[in-house]
């Protein structure tokens, strides 16, 4: 399972970002885990993946990443079960309504992808599917999804020697700013004391440090 949160933003220069964080962990994956664990193994990688809806794609509804998948100029042999799901981002904080923030152009950042190079690990598709937005999800600008599966094949974890490293983020992978607002909305959303803010930025710097 590989979870992750590509580079944010639309554009075209930001999509070759994301492509290149595709292809870095990737590359990671290639050099840390056995190649023939890799290559027989049935992958997910899921997250934030930030793919945009972009007006001049003709095909796949304007999706960057649909049309990536179909070209194979990132996540090669990966597939995708198809979308019936309203879009995941961006909506409005707090509005119970499912509005969309008119300030970017609503898309499908939140995606499961999947690679099955063994027969025996092929899986059936029983959903796919958002969340509904609840209240207790009304803090987050994006909405959450899942997807049901069965497989014939047996599902394993990694022993402890395969568990990688943190990725090693690049100047454009990480935005203190998106981490500072989210942490601002959690603590609106939970109605802390203003005194408790100066501690919570505090500790995400910390954290920031740790993992730089």
């Amino acid at each position: 399972f590989i979870c992750c949160h590509l580079a944010a933003n639309e554009g075209p220069q930001n999509v070759q970002y994301r492509i290149d964080d595709v292809k870095s962990i990737m590359e990671s994956c290639n050099n840390q885990i056995p190649s023939l664990l890799l290559k027989k193994s049935l992958l997910f990688f899921f997250g934030d993946l930030n793919f945009r809806v972009n007006p001049s794609i003709i095909n796949n509804n304007g999706d960057e990443l649909l049309n990536l998948l179909e070209t194979n100029e990132a996540f090669k042999n990966f597939n995708e079960p198809k979308i019936h799901f309203d879009k995941t981002y961006k909506y409005v904080l707090y509005d119970e309504n499912n509005v969309f923030n008119e300030k970017r152009v609503p898309s499908w950042c939140d995606r499961i992808l999947y690679r099955s190079m063994n027969k025996n690990d092929d899986i059936d598709i029983i959903s796919y599917d958002s969340l509904p937005r609840v209240r207790a999800l009304l803090f987050t600008d994006h909405q959450p999804v899942r997807l049901n599966f069965t497989t014939k094949g047996v599902l394993r974890s990694p022993s402890d020697s395969l568990v990688l490293k943190r990725f090693d983020r690049n100047t454009h992978e990480f935005h203190y700013g998106d981490g500072l607002i989210g942490y601002a909305d959690w603590c609106r959303y939970r109605r802390m004391h203003y005194w408790t803010i100066p501690i919570v930025i505090l500790v995400y710097f910390i954290q920031a440090l740790l993992f730089k």
